[in-house]
């Protein structure tokens, strides 16, 4: 009986494995080859994305109207075939989603069937404009002062250091800035430090955002003394290694934040400004993959004369009395450089980090500009709907503000994160924060002379209000 038993057993044992041999070969097998192509075509399609290219190395910089050559550390790219995007397209931008701007502009020479796959493929970056009860409020009294002078920072520069410049009033150094339901905490120079321990940021832009960035490196310096690890002829690109924290603040200049030259361009002579509007400039763009945040702050340069080129055509210009083309003014350059900036950021590979775009910046001169006799003379904040945007200020706030909205609906595929910093409005309550006269130390001896003394109401006395900027900086980064 137990061998008979034992024979039975058997049996079964062999009709079961019959039948688990015949499920497997019917039931898991098929369905593991299924398994298998799909991750072999995810493998491929991740190999092609991930494959390095030859990288360019750029040298030319611009600013206030001198080239002068910067050497760039080599950065590794790579070709994006799967929405058909190479390294020369990403600085040209061939691959923006097109279909927008044509919308927007009528300007039909720049459709493209590159256009309609990112259109379909390519989510962009994430909506998120931070805090917004950060960016309305009032200014209020504060007796503590500002957290840094001119004797404690070295880093301010002469025609900003309005103390040592001779300003009499101090008034302008004891308000601060009261969001609407919110506190709005005194900057803390330690806690920033940590927050971006290991970090790499970047200001990139015009004077305006160095401005922001010397501010920026005036408070952290209270802690500790940086080191200058990089700094080119002009002193525009500039790098600083906080070595305790092994944080890397750097500027680098790029007014328009697109290529710009000077140079002869298909009969254009050499002298006049010519903008590509779908060419990010590569003084920034080539060492985004290796930034963690970027502070992205450009406006008034686009108020200058300039040729726009899209595609290695010539579309039009702003002001261009002497070479034919359409006077299309400069709200069309600025709305494309927005455009260019934001989709830029949210393709290009290795870049995973937080993109900060600033608002535009006002002004404060009376009377007349900067070259026609205008002044800024007043020594206290404006009150709650004492002044509102108007004209071109308005206009300008609103591209960047219109721009950021519509390009930053969906998450980037990069992992990159785009915040909007609205420095607007409070900016604009502060007439008293900028240089004026006290620009230049010898105003006096020039007044005395009939030599004309131009004031400066467009960069901010260090200290000064801009310190306001990176406390609603670092208030969005500590949100993150």
């Amino acid at each position: 009986m137990d061998a008979l038993g034992s024979k039975i057993d058997i049996s079964k044992l062999f009709l079961h494995r019959k039948l688990f041999l015949i499920w497997i070969l019917v039931v898991f097998f098929p369905f593991a080859l299924v398994i298998a192509l799909f991750t072999g075509q995810s493998t491929l399609i991740e190999g092609i994305v991930g494959t390095s290219v030859p990288q360019q190395s750029f040298s030319s910089s611009i600013a206030d109207g001198l080239d002068a050559l910067a050497p760039k550390p080599m950065m590794s790219m790579h070709v994006q075939q799967k929405v058909n995007i190479s390294y020369d397209s990403l600085l040209r931008n061939d691959g923006v989603n097109t279909s927008s701007m044509e919308k927007k502009s009528g300007i039909q020479e720049i459709k493209g069937d590159e256009s309609k796959v990112l259109e379909t493929v390519q989510p962009k970056l994430k909506n998120d404009t931070g805090k917004s009860n950060l960016f309305k409020g009032k200014w209020i009294r504060d007796s503590r002062g500002p957290l840094y002078t001119n004797n404690t920072c070295a880093y301010i520069q002469g025609h900003q250091n309005c103390m040592k410049n001779g300003r009499p009033d101090m008034e302008y150094l004891y308000w601060r800035w009261k969001p609407n339901g919110h506190t709005l905490p005194r900057f803390n120079a330690t806690l920033f430090l940590d927050l971006v321990r290991g970090k790499v940021w970047a200001f990139v832009g015009d004077s305006v955002a160095r401005n922001q960035m010397q501010s920026l490196l005036c408070m952290l310096s209270q802690v500790e003394l940086p080191k200058t690890t990089y700094k080119d002829e002009a002193d525009v690109n500039v790098h600083w290694y906080f070595a305790s924290y092994n944080f890397t603040l750097m500027v680098l200049w790029s007014p328009y934040l697109v290529k710009n030259t000077e140079a002869e361009f298909k009969g254009i002579p050499q002298g006049v400004i010519k903008l590509h509007l779908d060419v990010l400039d590569p003084e920034w763009v080539t060492l985004l993959p290796n930034m963690d945040a970027i502070i992205l702050s450009t406006g008034q340069w686009f108020l200058k004369s300039g040729i726009y080129i899209m595609k290695d055509e010539v579309v039009g210009c702003h002001n261009c009395q002497e070479i034919k083309a359409e006077q299309l003014g400069f709200y069309f350059a600025f709305k494309h450089a927005i455009q260019a900036a934001l989709n830029g950021i949210r393709i290009l590979p290795g870049f995973k980090g937080i993109a900060f775009l600033q608002t535009f910046t006002v002004d404060h001169f009376e009377n007349g500009q900067w070259d026609s006799g205008g002044t800024c003379n007043r020594t206290v904040p404006y009150k709650k709907n004492e002044v509102k945007l108007h004209g071109v200020e308005k206009e300008m706030n609103k591209i960047v503000v219109d721009e950021f909205k519509y390009e930053t609906k969906e998450e980037a595929p990069n992992g990159s994160i785009a915040k909007l910093v609205d420095i607007t409005y409070c900016s604009l309550l502060r007439p008293d924060g900028h240089p004026g006269k006290y620009r230049d130390s010898n105003f006096i001896s020039k007044s005395r002379s009939n030599q004309p003394v131009p004031n400066d109401c467009l960069h901010w006395c260090l200290p000064g209000p801009v310190d306001t900027w990176n406390e609603i900086l670092l208030q969005m980064i500590k949100d993150i």
